[in-house]
């Protein structure tokens, strides 16, 4: 985890980050890791990083265009104050979190987490984090000797999530981690 862009405190979950100017009214493009807006809502708070100081900002509008977000920030009104904003991490308060639908789970709640591997019946490592700018999310394993196994959250390897055991259990093919 890089902590100048990736952390500002206890409490908040880095959601995404602006990617650039939209219009000229002051609306950013967002990238979101979830893929999906569910958390960010008219009226709530976004708090960025800016020049290692965290800033908040309410949230007066926010639109799907296709997996990219466009969001209209309050006191950010015109193009020059979003352009400034390239590439700032957007994080949103663990509190302001919307309940997931059955079967789905916030990557916060997966870190740490162990990851038993049905074929060869052992523990293969645990979540370190989880790549989501890609077609389908990878699990980063931290394994034996601190050796990193990328898993793709896909039902061919991932079987079983268990939140109340902290368990994830895999099926890998053979020859998957040497």
């Amino acid at each position: 985890m890089n902590i100048n862009n990736d952390y500002i405190g206890e409490g908040f979950i880095h959601i995404g980050k602006i990617t650039s100017a939209a219009g000229i009214k002051g609306e950013v493009k967002a990238f979101l890791y979830s893929g999906n807006s569910r958390n960010i809502r008219e009226g709530i708070t976004l708090y960025t990083k800016e020049n290692n100081q965290k800033k908040e900002y309410t949230v007066e509008n926010v639109r799907d265009q296709n997996r990219v977000f466009v969001i209209k920030l309050e006191g950010i009104d015109d193009r020059n104050a979003s352009e400034g904003m390239r590439n700032i991490p957007l994080f949103i308060s663990e509190s302001d979190l919307q309940k997931l639908p059955e079967g789905t789970h916030y990557v916060k709640d997966m870190i740490g987490m162990k990851v038993f591997d049905r074929k060869s019946n052992k523990v293969i490592g645990k979540i370190v984090n989880v790549l989501q700018e890609t077609p389908q999310s990878i699990y980063i394993i931290e394994g034996k000797e601190a050796k990193e196994i990328l898993i793709p959250s896909v039902d061919e390897f991932v079987k079983k999530i268990d939140m109340e055991k902290n368990i994830m259990e895999v099926e890998l093919i053979d020859g998957f981690i040497n």
